[in-house]
């Protein structure tokens, strides 16, 4: 079994001993597009490569903390907020939730 992100073409590699067909791929990235082909092989020899690759997506994962919050005073009763988008969205971000509280 041969896969690799599909932005790269680093192969990953991972033998199949015996009459299995199937495995389990481990460590891979959360909501990252890989390609994958398999071979099969004998004491003569390898087959030709599944063509044309497959190609998935892996689930969404957590995402990293967004980074470089700013805040910016305005007025005595209000306050900008901003910072940059996470390096790891890990999926589709669909908002943020901001919490504050008063302190003393």
């Amino acid at each position: 079994v041969s896969y690799w992100k599909q932005e790269s073409r680093e192969q990953h590699h991972q033998t199949v001993r015996g009459n299995h067909t199937h495995t389990v791929l481990r460590g891979l990235l959360p909501y990252t597009k890989y390609s994958l082909q398999v071979t099969v092989f004998n004491g003569k020899g390898e087959a030709n490569t599944t063509r044309p690759p497959y190609h998935f997506t892996t689930q969404e994962g957590v995402p990293s903390p967004p980074v470089m919050l700013h805040l910016e005073l305005h007025k005595d009763t209000e306050v900008a907020a901003s910072w940059v988008r996470p390096h790891h969205p890990n999926g589709i971000l669909r908002g943020y939730v901001l919490q504050y509280q008063q302190s003393e």
